[in-house]
């Protein structure tokens, strides 16, 4: 029965959005780097074949698929962010400043970012990597594993002394 709120219809256009976000993605970093060439056709047609070629990967349609509503949480975040700093009085100008100024932000940024990206790519091969390089009949479930890495008391121990260690030599080296 169709409803109102029947959005099965987005199933088969599941490949449509990764494809135009590769082609958006690649086309920006050909054209602002200018790696292989200046002129826009030439970048657009391999922008379109790295497209295609993505396309043909259900493995990348998979992490395309995870990881771009966690990287558009992450600029609505900023944009948020940017508000509230223009409702505090700070303009867009001095904001971008202070971002492109201050290597914490940049830090920050990046590392949200590869945590993004590590997560899409665990979440889409990794209990396949499991499977592959382990010979046991008993492998569980590879996010139970992951779980049970991150809860292990030598792993959180260490995850301390790292962070203490970093804020030691901050402190120590006044940066």
């Amino acid at each position: 029965m169709a409803t109102i709120l029947d959005l099965g219809i987005l199933n088969y256009f599941g490949i449509i959005f990764p494809f135009l976000l590769m082609f958006v993605v690649s086309y920006a970093i050909l054209q602002k780097t200018k790696v292989l060439s200046g002129e826009a056709t030439i970048n657009a047609m391999i922008a379109m074949a790295v497209s295609f070629l993505g396309v043909m990967s259900n493995t990348v349609i998979s992490i395309v698929s995870f990881i771009a509503p966690w990287f558009t949480v992450m600029m609505i975040f900023l944009i948020l962010l940017l508000l509230l700093f223009a409702i505090m009085g700070v303009s867009e100008k001095e904001f971008l400043a202070a971002a492109k100024s201050n290597k914490g932000i940049q830090w920050s940024i990046l590392g949200v970012s590869l945590i993004i990206l590590i997560a899409g790519f665990s979440v889409t091969i990794g209990q396949d990597f499991l499977d592959a390089g382990s010979q046991q009949d008993e492998l569980g479930d590879f996010e139970q594993n992951i779980f049970d890495i991150f809860v292990n008391t030598k792993v959180l121990g260490m995850l301390l002394l790292f962070g203490i260690s970093v804020f030691t030599v901050a402190l120590l080296t006044g940066n």
